[in-house]
């Protein structure tokens, strides 16, 4: 029995991959990939280990791995670094020498699918993939002298592929107090926005777009717009976006005093996105004036800003305010929501 076990750990060991540093150190375990000037390797007890590839010494890739060079060929089969060479036991053609600077990518075969996969999905997604997002949410509860208690929530979801764009989100605010044994609402507003972009050429776009909204203090039951034009990508780089867009919509408005109108109004919009290391700011801006009654105007504003205390987990302040020129008698002209909690965001 004991035989049995040191012979089922040489062979564990053997089967192992292998990798060393100029320092002297020796990584034991899975090789995953090698990208962007860094070697990964699985370890059993440490997970994924990075290593600079221009460290390592010594390499033996027992598994079937994938390599690219500069040129853009592809082989496949085990590797082993020789000095400064690799060497590559492909099946057809055999053992294959080449100069460690011409490697531009090794994967494993499991990463190699992977990949195969990502690049597939981006080139002909269903409609569920490439989806990304965040959650912000944000809770305030007083009790004892003070009776209170905020919630806040803000969603946004946007799937992105070479051609079009679908971009959701939505905003909540409810907040009640009690004094007494009277409680009463204090803030109930909901906002929800879709838009759909194609894009026609390199810097241009056409767009089509739904908003609803509810306000209880501003006595509105349901706004309802659709809108329609074209847009322009003024700026677009890895840390920052610009757009700019013209067209027309339709609002349709229901307010609880008994009040109904339907007014056909322009749209005018200015989209801002930038990424800081540590901070992500976003802002968006768009003015509605009334075709069918002169003078008399909507405006929108949202804005953000993001700080990533983890991957996934990040601090955001948001503000979404709407004006509007003629309210309801008795109402305020503009209604603020200013948020702040925690956000967590999904994507790939």
């Amino acid at each position: 029995m004991k035989y049995a076990v040191c012979a089922m750990t040489f062979l564990l060991a053997a089967r192992a991959d292998e990798v060393m540093v100029r320092n002297g150190d020796k990584v034991t375990g899975k090789f995953v990939k090698l990208e962007n000037g860094k070697l990964s390797v699985e370890t059993e007890f440490f997970g994924a280990v990075q290593v600079n590839w221009d460290a390592v010494t010594s390499l033996n890739a027992a598994g079937e791995v994938y390599l690219v060079t500069r040129t853009g060929q592809i082989l496949a089969g085990p590797v082993r670094v020789q000095e400064q060479d690799i060497v590559i036991e492909t099946a057809n053609a055999g053992p294959v020498i080449l100069p460690r600077d011409e490697i531009t990518r090794m994967r494993s075969e499991g990463e190699e699918v992977t990949a195969w996969r990502a690049a597939r999905r981006a080139a002909d997604p269903r409609f569920f993939d490439i989806w990304k997002g965040s959650l912000a949410t944000g809770v305030v509860i007083a009790r004892g002298n003070a009776n209170t208690s905020t919630y806040n929530l803000t969603l946004n979801a946007a799937r992105t592929t070479r051609v079009d764009k679908l971009v959701l989100t939505a905003t909540t605010l409810y907040a009640r107090g009690r004094d007494g044994s009277d409680t009463r609402v204090t803030a109930n507003a909901r906002r929800g926005s879709a838009r759909y972009d194609r894009q026609l050429s390199r810097n241009s776009f056409a767009f089509g777009s739904g908003d609803l909204e509810y306000d209880q203090f501003q006595r509105l039951d349901l706004r309802s717009v659709l809108g329609a034009g074209f847009g322009r990508n003024v700026i677009r780089s890895e840390n920052m976006t610009l757009d700019f867009l013209g067209g027309a919509s339709y609002n349709r408005e229901v307010f609880s005093t008994g009040l109904t109108r339907s007014i056909a109004e322009g749209l005018f919009s200015e989209e801002f996105t930038k990424q800081y290391p540590a901070l992500q700011i976003r802002q968006k801006f768009i003015i509605y004036p009334a075709f069918s009654n002169p003078g008399e105007f909507r405006m929108a504003l949202d804005a953000s800003a993001t700080t990533n205390l983890w991957k996934w987990v990040g601090l955001q302040v948001a503000l979404s305010n709407r004006y509007i020129s003629n309210p309801v008698p008795g109402t305020q002209r503009s209604d603020v929501i200013l948020t702040t909690g925690f956000k967590l965001t999904a994507g790939n």
